[in-house]
This record gives C-alpha cells, sequence and structure tokens, in this order.
C-alpha cells in the first residue's frame, strides 16, 4: 500500500510527504542506415529520475531542509531511499558503482490562500539502483 512508503535521507525519514514518482529509462540510439524504410533503434545509457512531493515544512531540518541545502549547494545524496512499503526500497547501487547517487535539480514551493504550503523536489539519479 502506498501509504507505507516514504523517502529516507540516512536514518531519517522526510517528513510529511505524500507521494514520489521515479521514473527508470533507457535513450534510444539511432540505428538507422541509408536505404532502410524502416528506422530501427537499439538501448542506450540507462537513467533515472524521481518527484518527491507533499506539504511543505522547512522545520523538518533533517529532511525537507536537508533536501533544500543540498539543492542550494549541489550535494551528491548517496544516502537517500525511496521506501516502496515498511522493508522494501530503492537507492543509489553504491556497491556496485561508488559515484552513484542522486542530486536535487529542483524544488517547487507552492503556497494557496485557500490550502496547505506544497512542495516537490527533483531528483535526478547518477549510476545505478539498488532494489533493497
Amino acid at each position: 500500500m502506498g501509504r507505507n512508503a516514504r523517502v529516507k535521507l540516512s536514518t531519517y525519514t522526510i517528513l510529511n510527504l505524500a507521494s514520489w514518482d521515479m521514473n527508470i529509462a533507457t535513450d534510444e540510439l539511432d540505428a538507422s542506415v541509408f536505404g532502410t524504410g524502416w528506422g530501427a533503434t537499439m538501448p542506450g545509457m540507462q537513467k533515472w529520475t524521481c518527484a518527491v512531493a507533499g506539504l511543505y515544512d522547512r522545520a523538518d531540518t533533517t529532511g525537507q531542509k536537508a533536501l533544500m541545502d543540498a539543492k542550494v549547494a549541489g550535494t551528491k545524496l548517496t544516502d537517500i531511499r525511496f521506501y516502496l512499503d515498511n522493508t522494501s526500497y530503492v537507492r543509489p547501487d553504491l556497491t556496485n558503482d561508488s559515484d552513484s547517487g542522486a542530486y536535487i535539480t529542483g524544488m517547487t514551493v507552492k503556497m494557496d490562500k485557500s490550502g496547505l504550503g506544497q512542495v516537490t523536489f527533483n531528483v535526478v539519479g547518477v549510476g545505478p539502483l539498488a532494489w533493497v
């Protein structure tokens, strides 16, 4: 169930999040040649991104504020975990690629007079993922 999902930095759960949406994609390489009537593609590089969203909470110093600080400083996060349930999660695969990690490449804060503050963090992966 989605209600058991969460996102953690190290051992700290990032508070007041409501969703994360991970996209794992493969670049398509054009393998077409002269004289062919149909295009041909081959798989290229793998990549992943994730959008993390919820209620804005700057007081969450070990979670949301830490993501904001990582965004501003351009810090690579190696200890971020995206939980699918209470025990299973996805994380940068430092075992197979010691350069793996993630960067916060965007942050949107939305305030509305008739609602609660919202925040979205855009995460771009470096290297492979491990499914634990």
